[in-house]
């Protein structure tokens, strides 16, 4: 029997489906019944009279507007009425969008030509009274947080203040409430560092940072430890007492700690590949590689000097490193010519194609851009710096290619004439920046930075800088 029934639930809907499936403005109708089965009565009446403007006979549709306005008002009327038996004071801040969009379905209704056909009604009375009731509850909590006297308070009343503007800007004197409680809610801070770098302005990085956070920013005034005359190697407690009557926080860091290890540079033979257009080529390439990994740790402490509570307590730790490689193909066998001297790669063709000139153009053009780049230039650079230029990339030593045999690469020679002595130059600065001066220059680098306590102290005051917001704001 329930199988029966259910058959025959099913027929009816189709049926009904199919009663409107190729009738004038049915499918607007059938959307609009969609919308009203969701509870969307303003895009149901929108489709209603989609329809109708389509065909003004559609009596289905004309049922669905009276429906969509009918269902609209009631299921409002029913949700205000549920939200007003709350205790929530700013119930009303959820009652006004109710009413707006009543209102807004009520004068889809009334500015269409089948006004004359439903009741509907203007709402914007009932809104203007709920928006004045949400604002009074707001501005009563403003005064009642502005009222206790302490910083916290009042950073939350601004925040009531604030939303009163929103509802119903200029209300009342809520602009010089807003001052005043911005005013009362400033609170003044200090970073103190217990080793405060030699290289760097560490205090200001992390003041900087603290900045950058807007509602830190406009209740915190940051005061610098040379103006409280706090010297360098205090303890926390120390510190504390310098700070107290002076600064409501205390961002306290302890001395760093670092350790590091670095890979040394290794050389190993590689295939790599280099590709131009749709012509891939493998090479028997000297691979480099080096890497480090940095561990930078230090104890921080958020305290509120009044009380000396610490608000946060933890140790920042940091895990950092790098690593690189890059693919050398360079050969030294050289091979004279028409008095010249030249250096010979003998490059394979893949398959027995033709290799086209464009794929050493290629080649060339790559190494040219590392080329301008000097040893003495290079060697100042930072292990991320170089990592950058030339992780994963495949160098040749020389930035011109000139042999080519009849549309077929029997070899490639990089030209040594003396009238061209600039480009042996080049060649030989490529090949000295591949396989010595960049090698050099990481590991010389890596070993530094995993030395160097300034730029575990970046890293450190930083995360703490990051970590302490939420107890500052």
């Amino acid at each position: 029997m329930k199988k029966i029934v259910i058959s025959i639930l099913i027929s009816v809907l189709f049926i009904t489906a199919c009663g409107t499936m190729f009738v004038k403005g049915g499918s607007e109708y059938r959307k609009g019944e969609e919308m009203l089965k969701k509870g969307r009565f303003d895009l149901a009446a929108k489709n209603a009279l989609a329809a109708l403007e389509k065909n003004s006979e559609f009596e289905e549709a004309s049922d669905l507007l009276g429906r969509s306005v009918e269902a609209g008002t009631e299921d409002a009327q029913a949700r205000i009425e549920e939200l007003r038996a709350s205790e929530d004071p700013f119930v009303y801040d959820r009652i006004v969008p109710i009413y707006r969009l009543m209102d807004n379905l009520h004068q889809i209704i009334s500015s269409s030509p089948y006004a004359s056909k439903y009741e509907t009604q203007s709402w914007e009375e009932k809104i203007q009274e709920s928006m004045e009731n949400a604002a009074d509850a707001h501005y009563a909590a403003g005064q009642e947080l502005l009222a206790k006297g302490d910083f916290r308070s009042a950073r939350k009343a601004t925040v009531q203040f604030e939303m009163v503007n929103k509802i119903i800007p200029e209300y009342k004197d809520v602009a010089s409430l807003t001052e005043q409680a911005t005013e009362a809610g400033i609170a003044t801070a200090v970073v103190y560092l217990k080793e405060p770098g030699e290289e760097r302005d560490l205090e200001g990085t992390a003041v900087n940072i603290l900045s950058g956070d807007d509602s830190i920013k406009k209740f915190t005034r940051f005061l610098r430890t040379d103006e409280l005359g706090m010297a360098s190697g205090l303890s926390s407690s120390a510190a504390l007492a310098q700070a107290k009557g002076s600064a409501d926080f205390l961002i306290y860091v302890d001395n760093y700690t670092i350790s590091g290890e670095v890979t040394p540079v290794s050389k190993s033979q590689a295939q790599t590949s280099v590709k131009s257009g749709f012509i891939t080529m493998q090479f028997p390439a000297t691979k480099v590689s080096a890497s480090y990994e940095l561990t930078a740790s230090a104890p921080y402490a958020v305290y509120e000097t009044a009380s000396g509570k610490a608000l946060q307590e933890d140790t920042i730790s940091i895990n950092a490193g790098n690593s690189v490689e890059y693919f050398v193909f360079n050969t030294d066998k050289t091979k004279s010519l028409e008095g010249g001297s030249y250096r010979s790669i003998t490059m394979p063709e893949p398959d027995g194609k033709v290799i086209p000139r464009e794929f050493f153009d290629d080649i060339a053009e790559q190494t040219a851009k590392l080329t301008i780049t000097s040893p003495s230039v290079m060697r100042s650079k930072s292990f991320n710096v170089i990592a950058d230029k030339v992780d994963g990339k495949t160098f040749f030593g020389n930035p011109e290619v000139i042999h080519v045999d009849n549309s077929f690469v029997t070899g490639v020679y990089y030209s040594y004439t003396q009238a061209r002595e600039e480009n042996k130059e080049n060649a030989d600065k490529a090949a000295k920046l591949l396989n010595d001066v960049i090698p050099t220059a990481l590991e010389q680098n890596a070993q530094e930075l995993i030395k160097n306590r300034d730029s575990a102290a970046m890293m450190v005051v930083r995360r703490a800088a990051n970590t302490a917001k939420e107890a500052l704001r």
